[in-house]
């Protein structure tokens, strides 16, 4: 069995939002964890594998690692915000796409790349309590890569509709006036993530928290139990939520109040879209594999453009774009 070394964000040795995708290949490597991107004195022997997931390897990590296999999954929320610079120096790396916009990009732009779609295991067979009309609303907090769906927008796409809210949220902040009247109850932090899968399946919605997702694990969970998203018509989401049909999607620009008469259907169609999605990776999965254990081809030609955009409905947006080029002038 190869050694395959994986690089994850800190945080997320606390979270463990992606263990699902670990435990995956921890099935067919020995793993070694690694945050922050730390640096041993490894000994790189034929066969072994770097893959970085959502933070890129820096240039000097890359030549240091000269003619080893290297692995990058990029997340299209934060990825979005790099330089024409910083996506150039992957050239060498192999990328790995959850994001079908960005792959299609990158595959233009003449980078290796593999594009996959991942679903979770569904949790249950059937909806029930078709008639309840709550959203769960995990309070997110902005940050650099993204911004998260404040409680006016909320406000907005809730609109007349007779729907109340779980919000999830560590603190209380200020903006939430503007949803008092439909909070329902609260929650802050769950000891056990059974605890949240009971409050989340006890919801019929989900409103997925952030602008954007680079896979969108929290809102596919959110589908595993039968509930219907709610999101911005921006990728991921827009990749896995088809408006009326398994979910529904808001203009992030011009957000309206939600059509949801026929919310047991949706949450039916959520459902079945998950099942049926799951069974897509369940095969496509080894097709992934495959791609980690190609040998690497070294540093290709691409040729990305200047003032690229991805595919995303929120860069029209001319406050973004404003946001965007003050983050590349601060080199971030």
């Amino acid at each position: 069995m190869n050694t395959l070394y994986y690089y994850d964000i800190p945080q997320r040795e606390k979270t463990e939002s992606t263990s699902v995708i670990k435990m995956f290949l921890k099935s067919n490597y020995d793993v070694i964890e690694c945050f922050d991107h730390q640096m041993f004195d490894i000994a790189v022997k034929k066969g072994d594998l770097f893959l970085f997931f959502q933070r890129p390897p820096s240039e000097n990590l890359i030549s240091r690692l000269a003619g080893a296999n290297l692995i990058y999954i990029p997340m299209y929320d934060e990825a979005r915000n790099y330089s024409r610079n910083t996506i150039r120096s992957w050239a060498s790396l192999k990328i790995v796409n959850f994001c079908r916009v960005m792959n299609e990009d990158m595959k233009n732009w003449g980078f290796n790349c593999f594009y996959t779609q991942f679903y979770p295991k569904p949790e249950r067979t059937e909806i029930d309590l078709c008639e309840k009309n709550t959203a769960f609303y995990w309070r997110r907090e902005s940050c650099y890569i993204n911004e998260a769906i404040p409680p006016r927008l909320v406000k907005k796409i809730v609109g007349n509709n007779p729907m109340k809210l779980h919000v999830h949220s560590e603190t209380f902040h200020d903006d939430e006036q503007d949803i008092i009247e439909i909070i329902e109850s609260r929650s802050t932090w769950f000891d056990k993530k059974e605890d949240m899968m009971k409050m989340l399946r006890s919801c019929s919605m989900y409103l997925a928290p952030r602008e954007s997702e680079g896979i969108g694990l929290s809102f596919l969970e959110a589908m595993a139990n039968g509930l219907a998203v709610v999101g911005a018509d921006n990728p991921t989401i827009n990749e896995y939520i088809t408006d009326g049909a398994n979910g529904y999607l808001y203009n992030l620009l011009a957000p309206r109040p939600l059509n949801i008469k026929k919310l047991c259907e949706v949450r039916k169609r959520s459902l079945e879209s998950c099942a049926a999605g799951f069974e897509r990776w369940e095969r496509e999965k080894w097709d992934l594999l495959n791609f980690i254990d190609e040998p690497p081809k070294g540093k290709t030609s691409v040729a990305v453009p200047r003032g690229f955009l991805y595919n995303s409905l929120k860069l029209a947006n001319p406050s973004f774009r404003l946001k965007r080029m003050a983050k590349r002038i601060l080199g971030k």
